[in-house]
């Protein structure tokens, strides 16, 4: 505090009275200590300032207090927004380095789509934001499975769902530092990201020598209360993807339900109209499927309509919208597709479908499962979305009519005859 720069000597030079200053200390034990210093000037002639008092004072409990006060508040409110998990989690970080000096910060999670992989929503690294898979590091750490022995202790916590906290330097070999990570990480915490099934993810906090933490009872509190938050806007956020999906996909399935089809049947008519452009429709109905329920049970009914499913999205364009209109009928919505694409698409589902075999106890090679199928294309067929559906539906009933297990197209000399077909279908 004698340096040529501090309080003291500036009042000695006759500086202005200025508030108190903070400084960072570090004790022989090596623990960290915040004390505020203050310059009193007690005596003066004329021209100079003879004597100060120096006030010096221990505030760290204090100074931790206000910082974890204000970072809780800061935090709070970036917690209750909505929608960009993305964008949510990039700002958390954010603050926690603006706030509290940390050299490098991350969330990782578990994979849903990747048993036993975790995922990277966000990492910082030398001061900049990564939250996508071109960073070497993240791409590192997506690669190796979640182990306790893992050579990345956020994959470490969160497979033991032990936190870590490090006050030894970090080794090359953790993997935890690059070769060009310029500061060098010094002390590191690893908490746990936890929701009412457990440990899900990790957050990871690393401090480079300038601000090395001190990891006393209260500093443990206050990250894990970080994390916490973290962790409840990360499974708040999951719990909304989840009801959105309910919402829109048949469970059974996993199919689009109904109502999502529609809205996407609404908006991909809109865009064909704009463009100028056609769009096809399939409706398409398992050939049978009471009498398939009756002779072999609900159960491998469900796995027929799974199988259907299945079938149905492997044989669809990358850009069709395949969805479960209800019970055992089905619906592709093909855009930019005219009537010979349409039905190549359409048989190409019948087939698929024909492939399958079910499992059946008692019959090894499993029972074969068959569709008809009826499309109809906008706007040669029809001017509107509901239109289009019966259209497709009209020409369902016809393949049912002539045979099933087979794909017919829509005919305006269908219409007529179509309520014979359904009443013939249904006797």
């Amino acid at each position: 505090f004698y340096l040529k720069d501090s309080p003291l000597m500036r009042a000695l030079q006759g500086a202005p009275p200025e508030p108190p200053t903070n400084y960072v200390v570090r004790t022989t034990e090596g623990h960290q200590r915040v004390i505020q210093a203050e310059a009193i000037p007690l005596q003066k002639n004329d021209q100079q300032v003879l004597e100060v008092l120096g006030v010096f004072r221990d505030i760290t409990d204090e100074y931790r207090e206000e910082l974890f006060s204000s970072v809780l508040r800061s935090l709070a409110h970036i917690c209750v927004r909505t929608g960009d998990v993305a964008r949510i989690i990039g700002d958390i970080l954010a603050l926690l380095q603006a706030t509290l000096h940390i050299t490098s910060s991350g969330v990782t999670i578990r994979d849903p789509e990747r048993p036993g992989f975790a995922k990277i929503l966000g990492i910082i690294l030398d001061g900049q934001l990564h939250q996508d898979v071109s960073h070497e590091l993240v791409r590192r750490i997506e690669q190796l499975p979640i182990h306790p022995d893992s050579s990345m202790p956020s994959l470490q916590v969160i497979a033991s769902g032990q936190e870590q906290w490090n006050i030894v330097p970090l080794s090359q070999e953790t993997g935890f530092i690059e070769e060009n990570y310029h500061a060098v990480i010094q002390s590191a915490a690893i908490l746990q990201l936890r929701n009412n099934k457990g440990v899900f993810g990790a957050l990871s906090l690393g401090f480079n020598q300038s601000n090395i933490w001190w990891w006393d009872e209260q500093d443990k509190q206050f990250l894990q209360a970080v994390a916490d938050e973290i962790g409840t806007v990360l499974q708040r956020e999951q719990l909304f993807a989840e009801t959105q999906r309910l919402a829109l996909f048949d469970p059974l399935t996993g199919l689009r339900n109904h109502r999502a089809m529609q809205r996407h049947l609404s908006q991909a008519l809109g865009e064909a109209a704009q463009a100028q452009t056609t769009l096809g429709a399939i409706m398409l109905d398992v050939d049978h499927f009471r009498h398939f329920n009756e002779t072999y049970g609900h159960d491998v009914g469900d796995a027929a309509l799974r199988a259907v499913a299945t079938a149905i999205q492997s044989a669809s364009r990358s850009g069709d919208i395949a969805a479960r209109y209800g019970g055992e009928e089905f619906t592709v919505i093909l855009p930019q597709a005219e009537a010979t694409i349409t039905a190549t698409v359409a048989e190409r589902i019948r087939a698929a479908i024909a492939e399958q075999r079910i499992a059946v106890e008692g019959q090894p090679e499993g029972v074969p499962v068959t569709a008809s199928l009826g499309f109809a294309i906008f706007p040669d067929h029809a001017a509107s979305g509901p239109e289009l559906l019966k259209a497709a539906d009209v020409a369902l009933y016809a393949a049912k009519h002539l045979g099933r297990n087979r794909v017919e197209p829509f005919r305006p000399e269908l219409v007529s005859a179509s309520g014979d077909q359904q009443a013939t279908l249904a006797a």
